[in-house]
């Protein structure tokens, strides 16, 4: 296992790894994950062949909001949520714009549209400002317990982890859509129900 800190030196070596169609563990505000650039196909049957499970969509890691507008089409709703939550614990199912599909492999797509991840861990969201998007599901052989810590961690196979010490929330995220023009949940996770109707009351369905 070659590990590096989140620092410098590991940004430097994430970086890459990634660039050169390899395969990293890294933090994120919910559990740790694993992942490659968003049109490596190699790098993606790894992963899978890593978590011992059969292909499915994975979501991406994004930097911020522009280069999430340059990937999918946001709808309103989804505007005034990341008006609110700019980055944190959650996933947006979003449809891809026609002229980015091609850039993205295809099992990454489900229904025209694929999950965004904007989370507040520095090191991940700089990791994707400097190379681009990449993939994340989280760094757990399938059906066993995904990793809150780098020291949970018992994938082999990638070709780094990156140790930021415990995730800052250690659950998984919350996945939201839309439906009829209004914030749908459909997975609650580290952000409660409770929460976005707090915030977001009337954007929530």
């Amino acid at each position: 296992m070659i590990q590096q800190n989140a620092d410098d030196a590991g940004m430097e070596q994430a970086i890459s790894v990634l660039r050169t169609g390899g395969v990293i563990v890294y933090p994120t505000d919910t559990l740790y994950g694993i992942g490659t650039l968003i049109n490596n196909s190699i790098g993606i049957d790894r992963i899978f062949q890593i978590k011992n499970m059969t292909p499915a969509p994975q979501s991406i890691i994004m930097a911020d909001e522009q280069m999430v507008n340059e990937f999918v089409h946001v709808p309103k709703s989804m505007k005034q949520f990341l008006k609110v939550f700019p980055a944190g614990p959650f996933t947006l199912l979003l449809q891809v714009r026609r002229d980015k599909r091609n850039a993205l492999d295809a099992g990454l797509i489900k229904e025209g549209k694929i999950g965004i991840r904007l989370p507040l861990n520095s090191f991940t969201r700089t990791l994707a400002a400097r190379v681009g998007p990449y993939t994340t599901t989280s760094a757990n052989i399938h059906t066993q317990a995904p990793p809150k810590t780098f020291n949970e961690i018992k994938l082999q196979g990638a070709d780094i982890y990156i140790n930021d010490g415990p995730c800052l929330f250690g659950k998984p995220s919350t996945i939201l859509t839309e439906a009829n023009e209004k914030l749908e949940v459909v997975r609650e996770g580290a952000i409660s129900r409770e929460v976005l109707r707090k915030y977001l009351e009337d954007h929530i369905g």
